[in-house]
């Protein structure tokens, strides 16, 4: 009974042995195969990227109709390069995982450079580059209704968003320029006065936030106007 035991199990590490190292090989050929792809491809899609990327930022800067196709090239990069970057990863090739990340790195950050780019000196329709703390001002005032606005509540009394006011008062304005972490210039200026053509005036109060075309931050651009006493 002891040798028949002994001979059970020595044949039945005989069959493992023989089974396992079988997948264990099969699995590695399919990582070397996708490994050796990713090694001979890799210059070649690092080339195609950036031959596809870097024209398009050349053409948003004298077309700025360009800007939505420049979009959906900047997203189709960055996906293939985040796909090849996993594909390395999983087939253990470091080179290439450094290769393809140093090039995420490039695309994010150009990306970033773009979209301030865009922000800041591709204006739309009816819009224009703010050249002064003056002309900041002087656009804030124009487009004080598309800010967002905070009711007062008070019976008896306009409680509607203004269209125009009067901000020829001395301290009616106050404007500064800054920047964000990603380059994208904010123009934030505030304003005081009082509103026009209403039976009862209303001191108008108004916190503008403006791109450097001019545009309105809506989200973070608001207004007051409450009764005067």
């Amino acid at each position: 009974m002891g040798i028949v035991q002994f001979r059970s199990t020595r044949q039945t590490r005989v069959r493992h042995a023989c089974r396992d190292p079988m997948k264990g090989i099969g699995a590695d050929s399919t990582a070397v195969g996708i490994g050796s792809a990713i090694m001979r491809l890799r210059y070649l899609f690092v080339m195609a990227v950036l031959l596809i990327w870097v024209p398009s930022l050349f053409l948003l800067k004298f077309d700025p109709h360009f800007h939505g196709l420049s979009v959906v090239i900047d997203l189709g990069c960055t996906l293939a390069v985040i796909i090849f970057a996993f594909s390395a990863l999983f087939a253990r090739r470091w080179k290439a995982l450094a290769t393809f990340s140093l090039l995420l790195t490039v695309l994010i950050v150009g990306i970033c450079a773009s979209f301030a780019y865009r922000l800041n000196n591709v204006c739309g329709p009816g819009d224009r580059i703010i050249e002064s703390e003056a002309d900041a001002i002087k656009q804030a005032q124009i487009r004080i209704i598309r800010a967002r606005y905070g009711s007062h509540g008070i019976p008896g009394y306009v409680d509607e968003k203004p269209g125009y006011a009067d901000f020829s008062r001395v301290d009616c304005c106050r404007v500064r320029r800054s920047r964000t972490a990603t380059g994208v210039i904010i123009w934030v200026v505030e304003l005081r006065g009082e509103t026009i053509g209403e039976p009862k005036k209303r001191y108008v109060n108004a916190l503008m936030e403006l791109s450097n075309c001019g545009a309105v931050f809506g989200d973070s651009s608001f207004i007051t106007a409450e009764p005067t006493r």
